[in-house]
């Protein structure tokens, strides 16, 4: 568990639509994130690091992350996003 002043955020893991085969892309035709996995990540500031694929970055599930990552009276640092 981490503890102290931890910084959370999330991102998308995949590769790039260019370097994929035509019919590839043609089935991921939307933009943004589309074919890639969601992971959260959390470091705990000069210390540990974890980070965990999740379903999607919905409030419940980064609430949940940060539940079963962070002890009670952790500081988060994360950007803007409402999640």
């Amino acid at each position: 568990m981490l503890k102290g002043e931890v910084e959370m955020d999330e991102t998308f893991v995949g590769g790039k639509r260019k370097n994929m085969r035509v019919s590839e892309r043609k089935k991921l035709a939307d933009r943004g994130p589309v074919g890639k996995t969601a992971v959260i990540g959390a470091k705990q500031r000069g210390g540990k690091v974890t980070a965990a694929p999740i379903r999607n970055t919905d409030d419940g599930t980064l609430t949940a992350f940060g539940e079963h990552t962070l002890l009670p009276g952790s500081t988060v640092y994360t950007d803007e996003y409402p999640g």
